[in-house]
């Protein structure tokens, strides 16, 4: 199943959903994040640039960086100082950035959250990016 085909039902219920990333957007973020970003993530982003909504799993909402933004909100988040080896691409809408761990080609989705950088408090969202994207636009059922 392709992502256009896992998230199509799904999307109508996003609070956000932007247009696709254009072509030159996506060679850009490609070539700032320095590491071949995960596949799915990349058609993801060629299909909506950016969007906001429910989410099935912990942490119940996920919102997506557009790709022009995300090189700057790494750098604003100082990931690269704080958690080298990962890449964020969206969060919470509160106090957790989502994120891939930089050369994992599962595309296992990271919880990081933005309140310290002990090691120790990064957790797994979801073990595959289709596993996360499956969620989206899914409302969760929160203890």
């Amino acid at each position: 199943m392709s992502i256009e085909e896992i998230i199509t039902p799904a999307s109508e219920h996003w609070r956000v959903r932007n247009p696709a990333a254009t072509p030159d957007a996506l060679q850009a973020l490609q070539r700032e994040a320095g590491y071949s970003l995960p596949r799915g993530y990349i058609d993801f982003m060629a299909l909506i640039n950016g969007s906001e909504g429910e989410l099935a799993i912990d942490p119940w909402w996920f919102q997506f960086w557009p790709a022009e933004d995300v090189h700057d909100d790494n750098r604003g988040y100082e990931v690269e100082t704080y958690h080298p080896d990962y890449f964020g691409f969206g969060s919470s809408g509160g106090g957790v950035m989502f994120a891939f761990r930089k050369g994992d080609p599962t595309g296992c989705v990271y919880g990081i959250p933005f309140c310290g950088a002990d090691p120790e408090d990064i957790y797994v969202v979801a073990v595959t990016f289709r596993e996360f994207v499956a969620a989206l636009g899914v409302p969760g059922l929160e203890d």
